[in-house]
């Protein structure tokens, strides 16, 4: 499964939960997954912003 589907899948699930643990581990796991896929270097990437994943965006430093 690619990163993108995963993230995906965690951001509805997070929409769903009711306590504030769920959310905020969810949101955790949301945040790794971005990371690593930032650090990967594709050509697009996630837009992180004081912890918060916010979707992706075209990644400036890629190279062919």
């Amino acid at each position: 499964m690619l990163f993108t589907e995963k993230i995906q899948r965690l951001k509805s699930k997070q929409e769903t939960v009711r306590s504030n643990f769920e959310y905020e581990k969810i949101g955790r796991q949301i945040l790794k997954l971005a990371k690593k896929y930032n650090e990967l270097n594709y050509f697009d990437r996630y837009l992180i912003i004081d912890n918060t994943v916010y979707g992706l965006q075209i990644n400036p430093n890629y190279s062919l």
